[in-house]
């Protein structure tokens, strides 16, 4: 199954820590600079999305047999996890990813066929297509919900017409990434063609992944953040009084340590 690249556990929407640290997933193009290392994991993630599905495909093209096929993939990804706890690492990652290979391994155990450990795929990617692209042509565009949240835009974004453009755009990236895993990879489920998924499923994995990201920080980068404009509270409360006396508000004189004026209105004064 692969991953999800909307979840990453370096998500934050303070720039400074972003800047910080290398992060991964959608928070690798938040900063000055691009890796594309970085940007899925290092050799690290490589590994854990690649492996554990490595290792099922590969085995069921051995032995043909579902139950066998799971079982070095539930193993591979329990050491994949166990050795983030030692190393004191994140374990967000393996979790997240051990869940995704058991639960992938479950269903082609229970349905006793081999390529129905691709079937989270064959659902995600057509529905985030169409979400993504509902998204752009509603004017909500996903990656500028997701990046706007991240970069403390809000949703101030939207009122900004050349920011909200390139989040259009880039949205449009995410979109034809998954319509084309889901061209590629459809038909060679429907084949039962286990060789076709296996390999489709890594090509379209991290190297896809990371292309999209690279586009994404590109396509971002040409317009500045957009976030909202400060409120200056002092400011704001001089206003609002002042609006309130052209509305024919009680005035209020100003108040004077020498006893001058009075922070509050006497009968005399409203009588001239």
């Amino acid at each position: 199954m692969l991953e999800n690249p909307e979840l990453d556990d370096h998500v934050t929407s303070d720039p400074e820590v972003v800047s910080a640290r290398p992060a991964s997933g959608l928070a690798s193009v938040l900063g000055e600079d691009f890796s594309i290392e970085a940007s899925i994991g290092g050799v690290r993630g490589m590994v854990e999305s690649v492996l554990p599905v490595g290792a099922f495909t590969v085995s069921y093209l051995v032995v043909h047999q579902v139950v066998t096929a799971a079982t070095p993939t539930a193993i591979t990804a329990a050491v994949l996890l166990v050795a983030r706890m030692v190393q004191g690492q994140v374990l967000t990652p393996a979790i997240s990813g051990l869940l995704a290979v058991a639960v992938g391994a479950l269903i082609a155990v229970y349905g006793g066929q081999a390529r129905l450990f691709y079937a989270g795929s064959m659902i995600k990617n057509p529905s985030f297509a169409v979400g993504y692209a509902v998204s752009a042509l509603v004017g909500w565009p996903l990656v500028g919900v997701f990046l706007g949240f991240m970069l403390g835009e809000g949703v101030h974004w939207r009122s900004v017409p050349a920011r909200r453009r390139v989040y259009n755009q880039a949205t449009w990236l995410w979109v034809g990434m998954f319509a084309l895993r889901a061209a590629v990879m459809t038909p060679a489920y429907l084949r039962n063609d286990m060789a076709s998924l296996g390999l489709a499923a890594t090509l379209l994995s991290f190297p896809l992944f990371a292309a999209v990201l690279l586009g994404t920080w590109l396509i971002i980068r040409r317009v500045p953040v957009a976030r909202p404009e400060p409120v200056d509270d002092e400011t704001s409360t001089v206003d609002a009084l002042e609006e309130s006396q052209s509305h024919g508000g009680t005035e209020f004189s100003t108040f004077e340590p020498d006893g001058a004026g009075s922070a509050i209105p006497s009968p005399l004064d409203r009588l001239g």
